[in-house]
């Protein structure tokens, strides 16, 4: 078949216009830094580079909802604490006046401090974090004690996600540790008893107090402990987030950036390719034109 100028032309055309696309290529490569743009850059690579960011959004919000969740743990330990300190306040009380050498009068002196230790934890167990009532259960928008010292929340403990399809507690109950939920001591009640038998001058009544109180603050204590030992578990949970976000954004580099070197080394291969396809393209062109011309110059 015999090649006419036509076909030399166009498949010049082509060769250039293939070779200045693999040289543009190379330096977008180069400039950005990134070899995989569009998916038909690298299919594989893109189709597992959306993987890899998709896991990295749900690390983030893990570590993120864990740490609001810190956040309130730590509220909750402070409330708890405060609570403890009444506590010990009302066991110290009971434990002075169930001397048999105080009368009626003194004893009835203390009450008022027994009721006002009554208030002061009601408030406390009202605490909000973010307008969320963290002693409420799931209820976090019910407020958890009313005056009488009444429960409105569940039993639940709030959970959240601390690794992927891992759940965790995030809260603690006090239906528990303040009303005895269980088995255990109501602690608000014990308060108001105490305070009826200092008014009364109820000794028995205030022994049994001193008896209640000290569970209560038992309570307290294995409160605490079970939220000191979910902040641990959520602090674990946030830096293995942390970790797994540093991991996944170190493969989608892997997957998706340029290698500088191998990039300088292509863009300049490219350059060299369309160099010699023009050189090419101006030879056979040059031809073509002495063909056309009779073969060469006129003698």
């Amino acid at each position: 078949m015999r090649v006419t100028d036509r076909l030399r032309f166009q498949n010049a055309q082509l060769y250039t216009t293939t070779a200045s696309e693999s040289m543009q290529a190379a330096f977008d490569q180069l400039s950005s830094g990134l070899r995989v743009v569009q998916p038909g850059d690298d299919p594989i690579a893109a189709g597992l580079i959306v993987s890899y960011k998709a896991q990295v959004s749900r690390m983030q919000a893990i570590a993120d909802s864990a740490q609001r969740a810190v956040d309130e743990l730590d509220s909750a330990d402070g409330a708890m604490a405060t609570m403890t300190n009444m506590l010990s306040r009302a066991h110290d009380l009971a434990i002075q006046f169930s001397n048999g050498s105080y009368g009626a009068e003194e004893r009835a002196s203390a009450a008022p401090e027994v009721g006002q230790i009554f208030e002061q934890m009601i408030a406390v167990l009202n605490t909000q974090v973010a307008g969320r009532f963290i002693f409420s259960g799931d209820l976090d928008t019910t407020t958890p004690f009313d005056g009488a010292g009444l429960y409105h929340g569940d039993d639940n403990t709030r959970q959240i996600e601390i690794a992927p399809g891992v759940l965790g507690s995030t809260s603690v109950s006090m239906n528990v540790a303040v009303k005895g939920f269980g088995g255990g001591t109501d602690v608000l009640t014990a308060l108001q008893n105490f305070q009826t038998a200092l008014t009364n001058n109820d000794a028995t009544g205030i022994a049994t107090a001193l008896s209640s109180l000290d569970t209560g603050l038992r309570q307290m204590t294995t409160a605490r402990s079970s939220g000191g030992a979910s902040t641990n578990t959520l602090q674990t949970a946030i830096s293995a987030a942390q970790a797994g976000q540093v991991n996944n954004n170190k493969t989608i580099s892997n997957l998706q950036d340029t290698d500088i070197v191998a990039a300088t080394s292509r863009l300049a291969l490219a350059q060299h390719a369309l160099q010699a396809t023009l050189d090419a393209t101006q030879r056979t062109l040059s031809l073509s034109l002495l063909t056309a011309n009779g073969g060469g110059p006129a003698l």
